[in-house]
């Protein structure tokens, strides 16, 4: 098949044959597949209109995300229709929304949302006026800091196990490095990797002594290293 932004198999379960879906412009359409041939049957069926497609911009680069998932049970979530502004909310196991985080946010883009260890800040990249940075929201104060100014995009930020520190991807030279600056905003940002190739972080250690992160090789696609 061809799309622009993703597909997803959905394997047999209770009896149904596995499908094939993906996005046909901003339609979600599904497909019977038969995984052992690598053979589609039958037509294409329509299953939701106007699914959302996007999410801002990962490394300067605008992300053509489709916004849909299938679970292994073959349950299907996705989001529709066009976003004039963000919120943040809790929400339980069973998919209840619980009390709201941060309300009607209008300016900028949210995206690559990590929660604190203590689970009272919101780390994210924001995009305002062209510019992606790493800002934090404190969810009982609704107060926002903002811990990166630079031209450059910076993305994909984490927490440190203590929750003082926060790693991230940023653009300073034309390749994407990962970086660490204190969560309160103060000092400066420290550099921790070095080379042509782009790097995202992934996680830290438990005890706050190494990083796992991932690096774009041009040969080897994408790797994983511990620092």
């Amino acid at each position: 098949v061809s799309t622009g932004t993703k597909a997803l198999y959905a394997a047999d379960y209770d009896g149904r044959p596995g499908s094939l879906l993906w996005l046909r412009d901003r339609t979600l359409v599904t497909q019977r597949f038969d995984p052992a041939n690598l053979k589609l049957e039958g037509d294409p069926i329509p299953l939701a209109q106007n699914v959302a497609v996007g999410g801002g911009t990962t490394q300067g680069i605008p992300a053509n995300r489709a916004a849909f998932w299938v679970s292994e049970t073959g349950l299907l979530v996705y989001r529709a229709g066009a976003q004039t502004g963000r919120s943040l909310a809790w929400f339980d196991r069973d998919g209840k929304r619980l009390e709201p985080i941060l309300q009607e946010e209008r300016d900028g883009e949210l995206m690559n949302l990590r929660l604190s260890p203590d689970q009272t800040r919101v780390a994210m990249a924001r995009t305002i006026n062209d510019n992606t940075d790493i800002w934090t929201y404190e969810i009982a104060s609704r107060r926002w800091s903002k811990l990166t100014s630079n031209p450059g995009a910076e993305v994909s930020p984490v927490w440190s196990p203590d929750g003082r520190h926060v790693v991230y991807a940023a653009d300073r030279d034309g390749s994407n490095q990962i970086y660490r600056t204190d969560a309160n905003g103060a000092g400066q940002e420290q550099r921790l990797t070095e080379g042509p190739n782009v790097k995202i972080p992934g996680d830290w250690g438990q005890d706050g002594r190494s990083l796992i992160y991932s690096e774009s090789h041009p040969q080897h696609q994408r790797d994983l290293w511990i620092l």
